[in-house]
């Protein structure tokens, strides 16, 4: 039987932890939190808690994408193969310094990833009193701002965020509420020789 894993908080949001049971149903006595003394660990205040997080499993991997309550973004990466944390606190963006954007109402994280092992990441931010949707991307060791996920307007409020895919294209598309109207919008990323993203945002599933 192939062993269950499962991604994790500590009660004060500070720290992330991958659990592993190795039993059919397991208890809550079964699971065992592994390479603990490694894990990320956001111990500098509460405005450091995870708001949001997200964990995308790939083969002998799980890639985890943390958003904390000031609006940083990190990406982290836990093997399932040695049972250890590969990739700590690595930093995607200081979403809420002064240099960048506005600290997010409500912090929303999500992350995808492409045949080729890039990750493409959507992290939330402000600007003004309304949120917004931002899409990263990493291709081998680097992070790279791609820009607006979400139409970029006052009228539009965003938030929460799933990436979803790839599909056959290895397309990665996104689902984002529309908090103003209630409407669900969709968009996606269409690789080509460059990056490019389709800010189609027409395509609503409404949910009035």
């Amino acid at each position: 039987m192939s062993s269950k894993y499962i991604v994790l908080t500590t009660s004060d949001r500070h720290q992330l932890h991958v659990s592993k049971a190795t039993t059919a149903t397991p208890a809550n006595a079964d699971w065992d939190s592994q390479d603990s003394a490694n894990s990320p660990n956001f111990q500098l205040g509460d405005a450091h808690a995870i708001e949001s997080y997200w964990a995308f499993e790939d083969g002998t991997n799980i890639h985890i994408a943390t958003q904390l309550q000031v609006g940083h973004v990190h990406y982290h990466v836990f093997s399932k193969s040695s049972d250890t944390w590969t990739t700590v606190e690595e930093l995607v963006e200081f979403i809420g310094e002064t240099n960048f954007d506005l600290t997010p109402v409500e912090p929303a994280v999500s992350l995808a990833l492409r045949s080729d092992g890039d990750v493409i990441l959507c992290a939330a931010y402000a600007v003004g009193t309304t949120d917004r949707i931002r899409v990263f991307s990493r291709q081998g060791s680097t992070w790279a701002n791609e820009g607006a996920a979400s139409e970029d307007t006052a009228a539009k409020d965003y938030h929460g965020v799933t990436v979803v895919g790839p599909d056959s294209s290895d397309r990665i598309s996104w689902v984002i509420k529309n908090h103003t109207d209630f409407d669900i919008d969709l968009a996606s990323i269409a690789w080509t020789t460059l990056f490019q993203v389709n800010k189609n945002l027409t395509q609503q599933v409404t949910t009035h």
